[in-house]
């Protein structure tokens, strides 16, 4: 009966701490980066572009004080007779605030949520 009721405390400890962990921004940043950068690769396969046409692509992981997220910059040759729109519009249900900037004379998509940016993604037009 001892070792029952020993065991039975530690599995409610495991539990208990699996919860903790699978709710706190240390453990969870994955959920959110991955559900984008999903969303991402499905829009821009949608759109025509193969894996030659991403030019570039880095991950650094980011940190503040409510936890820690995955950023991802990312330049796209974008294929024929596709826009810089079409991209944007493929995005658009992902659930995150997309802007418009001109960096270095590149249209680029800057994709934030809760006031982190998460993606950059620079759009080269084919020629």
């Amino acid at each position: 009966m001892k070792n029952l009721i020993l065991s039975l405390i530690f599995i409610l400890l495991g539990v208990a701490l699996w919860f903790l962990l699978s709710h706190t921004a240390d453990y969870s940043f994955k959920k959110w980066d991955v559900t984008l950068e999903n969303s991402l690769r499905h829009g821009l396969q949608e759109l025509g572009c193969a894996d030659a046409d991403i030019l570039a692509s880095v991950h650094q992981i980011k940190k503040d004080s409510k936890g820690r997220w995955v950023y991802q910059e990312m330049t796209v040759k974008m294929p024929k007779g596709k826009t810089f729109e079409d991209l944007k519009k493929s995005l658009e249900n992902s659930g995150a605030q997309i802007k418009e900037e001109i960096d270095n004379g590149v249209k680029t998509l800057v994709i934030e949520r809760r006031n982190r940016v998460f993606q950059k993604i620079h759009a080269i037009p084919t020629r």
